[in-house]
């Protein structure tokens, strides 16, 4: 997995991204990705909103910056508006965030894009994720034994309420993921659905190794109809750390 992700770190840098000033950019020609994301606080319900303004569609490279255009980029929680910080990465990517302190599974976030000259779009929203926690009956799975270790979720039917995935992650395995059945209220996952452990090229294979259990329960949200198009996602994640063995 640490191999994947520096190839693909690599072929960012490479192409690199680019920025234009908002003021020659339509709204209708803007696709908005919006995220409301959980930060993993030590009371673990903080949440920070995340911006991104492309032009020319979800894939675009081509990011749109507000600087010395007048335009304002406000994150609002419950109707208590703040404006965003710009931030530009080492890629060039620019976007803007704001974090809260203690949402919860009823707090509405909206983001306003407001333009000095144009059309604003004030009504982007998403509802965050009701809180929720994973209780794991081991922490070790034995592939020369295929224990099955269960997951059980609380609260346990979210049908009503977003969805959630689970995605179970490593050096040594392959990824294995999927969507919980929200009305069982439980995951079982034996070692044999994880596969034998691997190695990258020249590296010998390990008898053990560290792992994570991922549970991300989604909502989404709506885009303010004067943007292109867009997609604003809420999550709230529980990770568990784990460890597989042959």
């Amino acid at each position: 997995m640490v191999r994947i992700i520096g190839l693909l770190v690599f072929i960012a840098l490479v192409t690199g991204c680019e920025s234009v000033g908002s003021d020659h950019i339509k709204t209708s020609g803007v696709y908005a990705r919006l995220l409301a994301q959980d930060t993993k606080d030590t009371s673990g319900n903080d949440v920070q909103v995340k911006v991104e303004l492309l032009v020319g569609g979800a894939s675009s490279n081509t990011y749109l910056d507000t600087k010395n255009t007048g335009d304002t980029v406000n994150i609002s929680r419950n109707g208590v508006s703040r404006t965003a910080i710009r931030n530009k990465g080492i890629l060039g990517d620019v976007y803007y965030t704001y974090s809260f302190g203690s949402a919860t599974g009823e707090d509405v976030f909206t983001v306003d894009f407001s333009r000095l000259d144009g059309v604003s779009a004030p009504s982007s929203t998403v509802t965050m994720p009701q809180v929720f926690s994973i209780a794991n009956s081991a922490t070790t799975f034995d592939i020369s034994d295929n224990n099955t270790i269960n997951f059980i979720y609380t609260p346990t039917d979210f049908s009503s309420f977003g969805s959630v995935s689970y995605r179970i992650d490593g050096d040594c395995i392959n990824t294995f993921s999927g969507n919980l059945n929200i009305a069982s209220g439980s995951l079982s996952i034996s070692a044999n659905n994880l596969g034998s452990l691997i190695a990258g090229p020249n590296e010998v294979v390990p008898s053990a190794c560290a792992i994570t259990a991922s549970f991300t329960h989604t909502n989404s949200g709506s885009i303010d109809a004067a943007f292109g198009g867009g997609k604003f996602t809420a999550n709230r994640d529980v990770d568990i750390a784990m460890t597989i063995q042959e």
